[in-house]
């Protein structure tokens, strides 16, 4: 039986943002909810705690489906690397990003501290470890653009740690899936959802 739960509308607190934290909020907010364990959903920065989730808390995670995000802060290409330093809150004037937490969060003005949380987490080197992603049990899906700015090699790497680079006519197939959207970047595979989420869907479906 599939559980589901997103956490919406939530205000930020002093602390500093890092995949681990972030994971374990939502395996606490699991506790609280009394789901056992649920299939993992995460876009960029939430594909990353999405990982972390199943690391973490193994015992939680049915399945996980990480879109755009990296398991490694060398994921990126470099001029992606190099941007990070380099974001502003202005940058997103007037983006869905920006529209949907002024809409959302309880702390509208509050947009600007949210930026340069999620700036400082991504400027601060990570690496989750290729043995530990490995470890992991929750079979997982991988869903990029093929302009999308993580690196080829390092999305085969990960695809790779999870039984992926094997012909499934020739022997055992990984319970894992990687996608890659042609002409879609970072940005526009949150428009890719007719494409998306049937794919999604389906990962979800199947049995083991």
């Amino acid at each position: 039986m599939r559980s589901k739960c997103r956490a919406t509308r939530t205000a930020d607190i002093k602390r500093d943002s890092s995949y681990e934290n972030l994971a374990d909020d939502v395996a606490a907010l699991l506790d609280y909810l009394k789901i056992p364990n649920a299939d993992i959903i995460g876009y960029s920065l939430g594909g990353g705690v999405a990982m972390q989730c199943a690391i973490r808390h193994p015992e939680k995670v049915r399945k996980v489906v990480s879109i755009s995000a990296r398991f490694r802060q060398d994921g990126l290409v470099k001029e992606g690397l190099d941007a990070f330093p380099k974001l502003t809150p202005e940058a997103f004037k007037g983006a869905p990003i920006e529209i949907e937490y002024k809409k959302l969060s309880p702390t509208p003005d509050k947009f600007a501290d949210l930026v340069n949380h999620i700036k400082a987490m991504a400027s601060r080197p990570f690496d989750f470890g290729a043995d530990k992603l490995k470890a992991t049990k929750a079979p997982m899906f991988f869903i990029y653009g093929d302009a999308d700015g993580v690196r080829l090699d390092h999305i085969s790497e990960m695809f790779s740690l999870k039984g992926g680079g094997i012909s499934g006519d020739l022997g055992k197939r990984s319970a894992s899936r990687l996608a890659i959207l042609p002409d879609t970047t970072h940005v526009t595979l949150i428009n890719r959802m007719t494409t998306i989420v049937p794919m999604i869907n389906d990962f979800l479906d199947a049995k083991p």
